[in-house]
């Protein structure tokens, strides 16, 4: 464990002065930057926050790098709700050439915390200066997510270029959320320039659970200028979204007419996993075979699906028949159970792990799987994998007398 990472457990545990002796014996100063800065972090989070100042202004040296000390401070103090401490930090002489960066931090934490007033107020300083659109878009995200529709629209209209089109596909996207779909899109299609029009209309369609408003948007898409990478990014979002709203169809014709093999492999990866979690393993095994990129990672999400619905045998036969085995052929066995752990399927993901062939490779999923599970509280699953694991690996038990 590098010194930096012991003062930050230090401080956590309450034992400052031994944590700041510590400090004083690390000798590169980025380290020294990093520690004191996780240092100050930890006392705000405990609400020691005239403590964390105090000792980062005793402590403090230019060479520490000001921005992730200091920024940092700053950043936690507004984050606790701390606002003038805050700007009292941000105010230091050493953080002038950070101040907008840092003053864009306070913004959003003051949006985030629902003090809109006040994050306006400092966004529009001439402080902020570069960071201003940054600044005004992270209000414009907590208004729209607020569902403050009127005063979200009211900072848009002050953005420019690819800053309004984003924060104009959030408000849509919220909008549809509350069940006004047809606002949503009538406010996407006010936006002139065709590419920000796209990369407004695909964030709409990430939200979208419903196939006959993603059938809209897809309409509305159509009309976008062919060839543009936005339009291309476009298409790729809506095909993921017909996949994951079950109409493999539509997802399927999308990926058919992208034109980078990367997208489409992972379009296609995509409709094969939700194939596959739909139940149509024999349709999801045909689209994962048509894959040029990551097939065997298909497959092996395919197999996952199959075990979680207890289908163990034909989980096992699909990693078996896997082309790319390489050096190590039971590792997508343990991908699988990796996968499983991923979806919480506790019970399938131990039934995979005892499929592996290789003793090692099973010795050590087992191992891992009982960590993870004990993570989650599933100690009795846990004793279950780490048993065997043991046994693997020659470890007797010692059995009192």
């Amino acid at each position: 464990m590098a010194l930096g990472e012991i003062v930050s457990s230090l401080t956590k545990k309450g034992q400052i002065d031994q944590a700041m002796q510590l400090f004083n014996s690390i000798r590169r100063n980025d380290e020294k930057g990093m520690a004191l800065a996780q240092v100050a972090k930890n006392l705000v989070s405990v609400g020691q926050y005239d403590q964390a100042i105090k000792l980062v202004n005793n402590t403090f040296k230019i060479e520490y790098e000001p921005l992730r000390v200091l920024g940092t401070l700053a950043k936690s103090l507004a984050q606790a709700g701390q606002i003038d401490k805050a700007l009292q930090v941000a105010n230091t002489t050493q953080l002038s050439e950070h101040k907008p960066s840092v003053l864009s931090d306070i913004v959003k934490s003051l949006a985030e915390a629902g003090n809109y007033e006040e994050a306006l107020r400092i966004a529009d300083t001439d402080e902020v200066k570069t960071h201003k659109q940054e600044a005004l878009v992270n209000i414009a995200y907590q208004l729209a997510s607020s569902v403050k529709i009127d005063l979200a629209l009211q900072v848009a209209n002050r953005l420019d270029g690819f800053y309004k089109a984003s924060v104009l596909g959030a408000i849509a996207s919220n909008l549809a959320k509350t069940g006004q779909f047809n606002q949503a899109i009538r406010l996407v299609e006010t936006i002139k320039n065709d590419p920000l029009k796209a990369l407004a209309l695909a964030r709409l369609a990430e939200n979208l659970t419903e196939a006959n408003q993603l059938e809209q948007v897809l309409q509305v898409a159509k009309k976008i200028e062919y060839g543009s990478m936005e339009k291309e990014s476009l298409m790729s979002s809506l095909a993921f979204s017909f996949a994951r709203v079950g109409e493999f169809d539509r997802a399927l014709q999308l990926a058919s007419i992208s034109k980078r093999s990367q997208t489409k492999a992972e379009i296609l990866h995509s409709i094969a996993r939700s194939l596959a979690q739909a139940g149509q393993y024999d349709r999801a095994k045909k689209v994962a075979s048509t894959l040029d990129f990551n097939k065997d990672l298909a497959l092996v999400d395919i197999a996952a699906s199959l075990a979680e619905a207890g289908k163990i045998a034909d989980a096992v036969q699909i990693v078996s028949n896997l082309d790319e085995r390489g050096m190590f052929p039971d590792q997508r066995f343990s991908d699988a159970v990796m996968v499983l752990i991923k979806q919480r399927k506790y019970e399938p993901a131990l039934r995979m792990a005892n499929t592996i062939r290789d003793e090692s490779q099973k010795a050590w999923t087992l191992a891992w799987l009982a960590n993870e599970l004990i993570k989650v509280g599933q100690t009795e699953l846990a004793s279950r994998a780490i048993k065997p694991a043991l046994e693997i690996v020659g470890f007797k038990p010692i059995v009192r007398p």
